[in-house]
């Protein structure tokens, strides 16, 4: 799912992942109005101070942006908006040949432990503080180029936006890997745990995908939802 920040300087229209930075009293306020704590709405995100984010099965999170209907995720501490697109782009995250082991080492030693595409989002000079590797579990190396979808939605898909696309404005977005747990966990504890793993890696820019904690922190029964043991395995190829 498409998402981004944006921010917001006039009335958007309210019917119910870029950043978009708002005008509190015209935005942010009146969605607080209807903070609640049960159900679908908008809460109090509990491990982020200041932050809020919509939760439930369905709820009236709807936002008018680029003549298109857009979901609000999250109000950021910011005071900009994520929001994010629920159409599906028929678009692959890496494609092969570009970064993998197909690639003759254009994407990287990090890449070449994969024949079908990278998993890495962005290169390593173009993540926050520009690390000298990249790690997933027991892989390890540098990347060279970003993720296929990173280049699209950043290039031709950014630029086909319409003016709204001014609204769009670059932001933090976490891109750390995840591990799956062998055992059951409560939900609670995972966003916890995947809050850090995934803020080890940072990138910077205008239009991201949803990340896992995101999709998480939208559930509303974080006691009763476990997340089930894991018994299968993963091989990068």
């Amino acid at each position: 799912m498409t998402s981004g920040y944006a921010a917001f300087s006039t009335n958007i229209t309210i019917n119910a992942k870029g950043n978009i930075k708002c005008n509190p009293k015209i935005v942010k306020e009146k969605l607080l109005e209807n903070l609640t704590t049960k159900g679908d709405g908008l809460y109090i995100d509990e491990y982020e101070e200041g932050r809020y984010v919509y939760k439930g099965v369905n709820p009236n999170n709807y936002l008018k942006f680029n003549d298109e209907l857009w979901r609000i995720v999250s109000l950021e501490n910011d005071g900009t908006i994520k929001i994010y697109k629920e159409e599906l782009l028929n678009q692959a995250f890496d494609n092969g040949g570009y970064r993998d082991s197909n690639s003759n080492g254009a994407g990287g030693t990090y890449c070449a432990h994969s024949s079908t595409g990278c998993n890495a989002w962005a290169a390593t000079s173009n993540l926050v503080g520009t690390p000298a590797e990249f790690k997933s579990g027991n892989n390890n190396g540098t990347v060279l180029l970003d993720a296929s979808i990173n280049t699209y939605l950043n290039d031709q898909y950014y630029q086909e936006l319409s003016s709204d696309k001014n609204y769009i404005v670059s932001h933090n977005f976490n891109v750390g890997p995840i591990t799956w747990y062998q055992d059951s966990r409560s939900i609670s504890d995972v966003i916890t745990d995947w809050s850090q793993t995934e803020s080890e890696y940072i990138w910077n820019g205008k239009i991201g995908l949803l990340s896992v904690v995101d999709i998480l922190k939208a559930n509303t029964e974080k006691t009763t939802c476990i997340m089930e043991k894991n018994e299968s395995t993963f091989d990068p190829d």
